[in-house]
């Protein structure tokens, strides 16, 4: 009788456009309960069970329709102080498909988004130069003139992670690394990804992970 409540239960919530989402498995950490929301144009989570979770998914929301579409996302990192968000998905507002790629982060204490100067503290002088030098190699294996790109020097890349308003920059919290997000020309991709590990990251910064 358990299974064919249970199968009861996944079918209406089918039936309202919504679905239980399976947790990620393979790490070493819990992840948030959510609802899998489906609607026109976007794919994204709905959490419960968490503090604050209405002023959660009112952010995730909120960032998700200046997006203007999401097809998938994953949870990269959750605690009970913070949550991380990738979103993934394509626009086609313009005169060609453009790939859209962009992290969330969520205080869950209070429901907002944060920016980067609230996960690593102090100068970004060293994280600037690593960066640089990562994008760099990706232009030069896409074949582009890095020379004629942008955030190819550390003062580039100092002047968009340094400004947490900075348009076409994110970034999100993948387990044990950083990934941060550029949006770069459609040639190139439309997207370029760099990924630090946490302990590479903390040899000169001080990282506030809860």
């Amino acid at each position: 009788m358990k299974k064919y409540l249970i199968l009861g239960l996944l079918l209406l919530l089918a039936a309202c456009g919504q679905a239980v989402e399976e947790q990620p498995s393979g790490t070493d950490y819990a992840y948030p309960e959510y609802i899998l929301e489906t609607r026109e144009g976007f794919v994204y989570p709905s959490f419960f069970g968490i503090d604050a979770s209405d002023e959660v998914n009112a952010t995730v929301q909120n960032f998700i329709e200046e997006l203007g579409t999401t097809s998938d996302f994953q949870i990269g990192y959750y605690s009970g102080e913070l949550l991380s968000i990738r979103f993934e998905g394509e626009s086609t507002a313009g005169a060609y498909p453009r790939k859209i790629v962009a992290g969330l982060n969520i205080d869950l204490t209070t429901g907002q988004a944060i920016s980067l100067e609230d996960v690593i503290l102090g100068d970004y002088g060293i994280l600037a130069e690593l960066i640089a030098g990562e994008v760099t190699e990706q232009w030069q294996e896409l074949g582009a003139d890095t020379g004629a790109e942008p955030l190819t020097t550390a003062d580039d890349v100092l002047a968009v992670i340094g400004n947490s308003y900075a348009d076409g920059f994110s970034f999100y919290i993948d387990n044990y690394q950083i990934a941060f997000i550029f949006d770069v020309v459609h040639a190139l991709d439309d997207v370029i990804v760099i990924y630090l590990p946490v302990n590479e990251i903390a040899d000169y910064n001080q990282l506030i992970l809860p």
